[in-house]
């Protein structure tokens, strides 16, 4: 069961805690939580590795790092993440067409990353 509360915290803070969020491809209230639980040691379980399958949005000239990748599982088995990541398509096109600065068309493709306590490592895509 959740609580709901209302906290008053730096605007500085919470854009961080914004910025983690995005590059774990999860919510702020998701790491607000995990982070506590960590702080206060009751949860040996989220310290341990765990593999994200994301669709990241890009051109052929690389990822957009601005742009929040959409996560389609999150799950503690390499071998599944690895293997749900050879069902996806190669890529696949926006349903709002954009560009970058150069104007060349972005897309989405799948991408498999590997997430510890202390890094964040692609490794596939």
């Amino acid at each position: 069961m959740k609580k709901r509360i209302n906290i008053d915290i730096s605007e500085q803070l919470w854009r961080r805690v914004g910025i983690r969020a995005a590059e774990l491809g999860i919510a702020k209230r998701d790491l607000v939580e995990e982070a506590l639980e960590n702080y206060l040691g009751g949860n040996e379980v989220k310290n341990e590795t765990y593999y994200l399958v994301q669709m990241a949005k890009g051109t052929d000239n690389g990822y957009d790092e601005t742009s929040q990748p959409r996560t389609l599982l999150k799950t503690t088995d390499k071998k599944a993440a690895l293997d749900f990541y050879e069902t996806l398509p190669e890529w696949v096109a926006l349903e709002e067409p954009e560009t970058d600065l150069e104007g060349r068309e972005k897309y989405e493709s799948p991408v498999v990353v590997e997430v510890s306590s202390d890094t964040r490592t692609m490794i596939r895509g």
